[in-house]
């Protein structure tokens, strides 16, 4: 359990300006969210007891291959003329910032 002179102290570490009536509230709900990670912790977990969820995991490559797909010269040349300003194989864009 936390007390109030730690939720003090870890609020001027914070830099974090706390009134009287916040701190009560600041360190019942610090202690509940300290409750709630006591009660997470003592979950065992291993795969046995993870089931399917270990199991049946997806990945990227199962998705979709990852493939390039090449242009012809004539779809880049028409990409080129549509741009506004095109330099040496670049898009000029203005400056945003």
């Amino acid at each position: 359990m936390i007390n109030k002179s730690e939720v003090i102290f870890i609020a001027e570490l914070s830099v974090i300006e706390i009134s009287n009536e916040e701190l009560l509230t600041v360190t019942s709900d610090l202690n509940k969210i300290l409750e709630y990670f006591n009660k997470i912790s003592s979950i065992k977990v291993s795969k046995e007891n993870m089931g399917s969820i270990v199991e049946n995991k997806v990945t990227i490559d199962e998705i979709r291959k990852d493939v390039t797909l090449r242009q012809s010269e004539s779809d880049s040349e028409s990409i080129m003329k549509s741009a506004p300003v095109f330099i040496d194989n670049y898009f000029v864009v203005p400056k945003v910032m």
